[in-house]
C-alpha cells in the first residue's frame, strides 16, 4: 500500500508527534521519505531528525507504538524502530492470508536547526523536510480520521510547508540528482555509487557538475566498507537495463575503481 494512502502509518506518526510534543522537542520528516511522498513512490523508510537524543527518543517511541528498536550508530545517535503491522482486509475470511507491512522509523539528532542539518546531506532531492506535527495535521487539527487524513496527503488536498533549501523540489520536477556540495564525495565516498543508483531507480540524470566530482573522487570508492558498496550494487544491478548502469559506471570511473582486475578484459 502506497504510504500516502495508509491511514495506519499516518496514526502512527501522530502518536510520534505527540510525544515529541509532551518532551518539547521539535521533530521533522527529511530525505527520502519526502523524495518518494512528492513522487507518489511506495517507501518504508521514515527518516525523522529530531531536536534532542535520538536515540533515547527511538526508545520511548519503540514502547509507544509497540515497535523493535534497534541501535544503528551510537557515537553519530541513530537508531531505528521497526514495526510490523498485519492488516486484514475487509470482507475475507480467517483462513485468507493476512498482509502485513513493515516500517522503518530511522532517528536522527540536529544539533542547531533543520537547515544546518539539511545541508550536511548528500543530493537536493533528499534535502527537504516537512514539520512532523504539521504533515500529521490533518488528522491532529481538523479531527478527522488517519484514513481520510491519509486520503487528503495522498491527493496533495493538504499541503505542508515544505523547507527546502536548496531547490529539491525543482530538481526533483526537472528529474535531476544533483549534489549539495563539493564536498559531498568527501564526507561519505558510498554517495559516489548512491548517485548512480537513486539516478537509476528514479530515471533521473545526474546533472554534469555532480558526474565531473563523482570522476573527481572515483577511487575513493575502494576506501568504502565491501558491505556498503555491496548494498548499492546489489540494488543497481536488480533494475532494467543493467549493461548501460555498467558502462555508465565505468564512464564515471568507478567500475575500474572497484574491480580493477577488469582491465584486462578491455
Amino acid at each position: 500500500m502506497p504510504f500516502t494512502k495508509s491511514g495506519n502509518l499516518l496514526a502512527t506518526l501522530t502518536k510520534i508527534a505527540r510525544l515529541l510534543a509532551i518532551r518539547e522537542k521539535q521533530g521533522y520528516i527529511v530525505g527520502g521519505f519526502i523524495r518518494d511522498w512528492l513522487l507518489e513512490r511506495e517507501t518504508n523508510d521514515i527518516d525523522i531528525a529530531v531536536s534532542d537524543a535520538a536515540i533515547t527518543i527511538a526508545e520511548e517511541v519503540a514502547v509507544k507504538i509497540g515497535g523493535k528498536f534497534v541501535l544503528l550508530d551510537d557515537v553519530n545517535n541513530i537508531a531505528r524502530v521497526v514495526l510490523i503491522e498485519d492488516a486484514r482486509p475487509g470482507g475475507i475470511s480467517q483462513d485468507q492470508e493476512l498482509h502485513s507491512a513493515e516500517w522503518h522509523f530511522d532517528f536522527s539528532s540536529f544539533s542547531k536547526d533543520i537547515e544546518t542539518d539539511l545541508a550536511r546531506r548528500d543530493f537536493t532531492i533528499n534535502t527537504m523536510a516537512i514539520e512532523l506535527s504539521q504533515f500529521v495535521a490533518p488528522s491532529t487539527a481538523t479531527g478527522t480520521s488517519p484514513r481520510k487524513s491519509a486520503n487528503l496527503l495522498a491527493e496533495k488536498r493538504f499541503l505542508p510547508k515544505l523547507i527546502d533549501p536548496f531547490s529539491g523540489r525543482e530538481d526533483l520536477r526537472d528529474k535531476i540528482v544533483r549534489g549539495v556540495s563539493e564536498q559531498i564525495f568527501e564526507e561519505d565516498a558510498a554517495r559516489l555509487l548512491r548517485a548512480v543508483r537513486l539516478a537509476a531507480e528514479l530515471d533521473f540524470t545526474i546533472e554534469p557538475n555532480t558526474e565531473s566530482l563523482i570522476r573527481d573522487y572515483s577511487q575513493a570508492i575502494t576506501e568504502v566498507p565491501g558491505e556498503r558498496v555491496r548494498e548499492e550494487l546489489l540494488r543497481l544491478l536488480t533494475l532494467p537495463r543493467t549493461a548501460y548502469h555498467l558502462r555508465y559506471l565505468d564512464n564515471l570511473g568507478l567500475l575500474l575503481a572497484l574491480i580493477p582486475e577488469l582491465a584486462e578484459s578491455k
